[in-house]
């Protein structure tokens, strides 16, 4: 298996619910489609679940017929359509005051919302020796994602406003989670920045020790 089609595929089996795949995405563009003002990762992942967070009364958005539409999922689950859905092209970011960041329609997402097609001809086809090796990958890339949350609250004492995907993005760790490297040398093949391996590659290291 190529390395793009694995990430890819590593994606998809990420998702959730492959048989709810395209009435979730429906979801979300009609919540982007109705809301006439920004709406940030987290306000988004809010009204989806149904949450009367400060800021989704504040704007009255609970009056909105997407909100709680999606209520059955988690903030991870809901986290990695909108991501998946970015990664089609069917949905756009851009930055807000403060280096927050607004999700909206692409031209793709509202053709699809005006005229839903399949975003999946049909759910990848894995062998149970495939689920077991995406659950352990899975399970370490979770484990990736922890350690650099922390990693980036530490960096964060000398680079003021760092974001996780300067430290390492998601696709570097799925390769790793993947690859599972296990030498500084080897790590350095994956285009983290040589402060991050100086100073914390030994962490990412032992993870993968762990895993193993």
């Amino acid at each position: 298996m190529q390395e793009r089609d694995w990430i890819q595929k590593f994606e998809v089996f990420d998702l959730f619910d492959f048989n709810n795949y395209q009435a979730d995405a429906q979801v979300v563009f009609k919540a982007l489609a109705e809301c006439d003002r920004a709406l940030s990762l987290s306000l988004l992942i809010a009204l989806l679940q149904g949450r009367k967070t400060a800021t989704i009364l504040t704007f009255d958005l609970q009056r909105n017929s997407s909100f709680g539409s999606l209520a059955k999922l988690n903030k991870m689950e809901i986290k990695n359509l909108i991501y998946l859905l970015m990664n089609r092209g069917l949905l756009k970011m851009r930055r807000l005051s403060g280096g927050r960041f607004a999700f909206g329609l692409s031209g793709d997402g509202l053709a699809h919302l005006l005229n839903p097609k399949p975003l999946l001809a049909q759910p990848p086809e894995f062998s149970r020796a495939d689920i077991l090796r995406f659950e352990q990958e899975l399970t370490l890339f979770e484990q990736l994602r922890v350690w650099r949350s922390h990693a980036t609250r530490r960096l964060r004492e000398r680079y003021l406003g760092l974001q996780v995907f300067e430290v390492a993005t998601n696709f570097i760790l799925k390769r790793i989670a993947h690859e599972r490297p296990h030498t500084m040398e080897d790590l350095d093949d994956y285009g983290l920045s040589e402060e991050v391996l100086k100073n914390y590659g030994k962490e990412i290291l032992e993870l993968i020790h762990e895993a193993d």
